[in-house]
């Protein structure tokens, strides 16, 4: 399958049900216990407001979905505007390899330039090697920043 037999489409309520089970998938990947009420709920809210987030799924010609990926839109103190964050890319096991998540990747990156976004950002774990690979074809190049993560479920509390 190539990139022409791709067809990328915004996530809508007509094809939200069937991105569901992708998003639950990309979390279990990423060691996440997914929930599928509270996507519903969640990702829901990007289906008709884009202002702070879109999602965007790849089908084959009939119709099965292949992938998704997701663009949030954030404030950005350093820049005193809104930040593009790619946040998500997630190719179904059987396809990758075969330019979903090149397609999915370029056609995100097309609409935020489109938008007038300078720029976008995203993470990856550093052994996700294939993630890796699409990102650098992409034109992206690794940023000099460190994410730092803090629990806060228990409190968060200063001595």
């Amino acid at each position: 399958m190539g990139l022409k037999d791709i067809k990328i489409e915004t996530v809508n309520h007509d094809n939200f049900e069937k991105v569901l089970p992708l998003i639950a998938d990309y979390q279990r990947f990423y060691g996440c216990t997914p929930d599928t009420e509270r996507n519903r709920a969640y990702f829901s809210r990007y289906l008709d407001d884009h202002t702070a987030g879109i999602l965007f799924a790849a089908f084959d010609e009939d119709g099965e979905i292949l992938g998704f990926a997701t663009l949030y839109f954030i404030p950005s103190s350093l820049s005193a505007r809104t930040a593009c964050t790619f946040n998500d890319l997630y190719a179904v096991p059987g396809e990758r390899g075969r330019s979903v998540g090149p397609g999915l990747g370029f056609h995100a990156l097309r609409y935020a330039s489109e938008r007038g976004y300078p720029n976008a950002s995203w993470l990856t774990k550093p052994d996700n090697v294939t993630a890796r690979k699409i990102y650098d074809n992409l034109g992206a190049s690794r940023s000099e920043w460190i994410m730092y993560e803090a629990t806060l479920a228990s409190g968060y509390e200063t001595s």
